[in-house]
């Protein structure tokens, strides 16, 4: 029997419901009256679920690095062989899927044929089809891609970033896995995954659209096998706190050095509302520390250290395995801007944080929180995270008004530890400083 709980925010004037049944994923459902409706189907299952323990089973297996990654690109094939995106083209629908650190995500965008390119969404998602011609293939493809990553002086940079600062965390790993790894795969260890991974108690499904909510859980029934497995048991790393180098150093064919700073997090809380709060305060401070209007990228503007502007974002998954910080960009001399960063931020630590400056990003975050709720789109990828986290997605905006400048400061000091502190710089070729 099906549970349909509402969810409301008077603020906003907007409404979802959650629909929950026995061995079936749970449903979210947001009524937005657009042209179009978005579809997704999230699986908690990423690059760095590489060690876990499968349902009933007494001991924790590990697979090869990028198995989420190759059942991603492998799912879009059926039963016959034939490419589903063509499908979904045939019904109007746009769709297409990604792989991140802890999920991955199938979804589609329609104006017409919801019900059709809805029901193919799920049946793939359901109902694999590996055969060893295509995962040999397939291995070829993603080879191509891991090369070309490879080549990519942007991806580089991000990559040793974190394999320098991590030790053990798979994150450390790009989520394509490596020549090596993916050339382990077999037809029979992707339907291993997929069985232990795409069950539904580790998925949730997203609906935002011009849909009706009992029809929707009708479609699903139809398409999703009833599953009792319980989540996967993920194994723990033992992540020391300590970064593995402060600097690293790669070539490219690059014009100007393009760097990555990145400051490391291990102090996690286990609980997902103060993760939540921890993941508001951080969007404010990333901002007041590296957008274009703060005095940080000024200084360095002023000193002709930097021309353009930093690309920042703070990363967490919502399990709380791990967090960082992240701040990018191109410059003559890197590590000037790196020894100017650190200065500022240990000197804003001790200074204090400016409240007028915390209101005005605060406010900024809060605009573009409700912003998004005028889309379909950000809508139903904005509600992942929190139907992860367990937590109503309407509890953001109360949390982020509630925020202080106090708050914003003791997070500042206890997370930008300069000893946390990490540079990745790749210079041009024959440049050897």
């Amino acid at each position: 029997m099906s549970e349909v709980k509402w969810f409301e925010s008077p603020t906003l004037g907007e409404r979802y419901c959650k629909i929950t049944s026995p061995r079936r994923p749970a449903i979210y459902v947001f009524p937005k009256d657009l042209t179009n409706t978005y579809a997704l189907v999230a699986v908690k299952y990423g690059s760095v679920d590489r060690k876990f323990k499968p349902d009933g089973k007494a001991d924790f297996i590990e697979v090869p690095d990028g198995v989420a990654h190759f059942l991603e690109h492998r799912m879009f094939t059926d039963e016959d062989g034939n490419d589903i995106f063509e499908h979904f083209a045939a019904l109007g629908a746009d769709a297409n899927a990604y792989t991140s650190y802890d999920r991955t995500v199938y979804y589609f965008n329609c104006t017409e044929n919801f019900e059709e390119a809805f029901g193919l969404l799920l049946h793939m998602v359901a109902h694999p089809c590996f055969t060893d011609e295509q995962v040999s293939r397939e291995q070829g493809i993603i080879e191509q891609e891991i090369r070309m990553y490879d080549d990519e002086p942007e991806d580089v940079c991000y990559q040793n970033l974190l394999a320098a600062m991590y030790h053990v965390h798979p994150v450390r790993v790009n989520v394509c896995g490596t020549v090596a790894s993916i050339a382990k795969i077999t037809p029979g260890l992707l339907y291993d995954c997929h069985r232990t991974f795409y069950s539904a108690g580790n998925m949730v499904i997203i609906i935002c659209g011009r849909v009706d909510y009992g029809r929707v859980a009708e479609i699903v029934d139809a398409n999703i096998p009833l599953s009792g497995a319980a989540e996967p048991l993920r194994f723990a790393y033992e992540e020391p706190a300590e970064v593995v180098l402060r600097r690293v150093t790669a070539r490219r064919q690059v014009s100007k050095p393009v760097f990555a700073i990145g400051i490391k997090n291990t102090d996690i809380s286990p609980d997902p509302v103060a993760r939540l709060r921890e993941h508001l305060l951080q969007r404010v401070l990333t901002r007041m520390i590296f957008a274009t209007s703060g005095e940080l990228y000024n200084s360095l503007y002023d000193k002709e250290l930097i021309t353009a502007p930093f690309a920042y974002s703070y990363d967490a998954v919502p399990s709380g395995s791990f967090s960082h910080v992240i701040a990018s960009g191109s410059a003559e001399n890197p590590d000037k801007v790196f020894e100017r960063t650190a200065e500022y931020i240990t000197a804003l630590c001790r200074r204090g944080i400016d409240k007028a400056d915390f209101e005005r990003c605060r406010r900024v975050v809060l605009s573009r929180i409700i912003g998004r709720f005028d889309s379909t789109e950000r809508i139903a990828h904005s509600m992942i995270d929190p139907a992860f986290r367990g937590i109503d997605i309407f509890e953001e905006q109360p949390v982020l008004e509630g925020l202080t400048k106090e708050d914003a400061e003791m997070l500042l000091c206890r997370f930008y530890k300069e000893d946390k502190f990490v540079l990745s710089v790749v210079l041009p070729k024959g440049d050897h400083s």
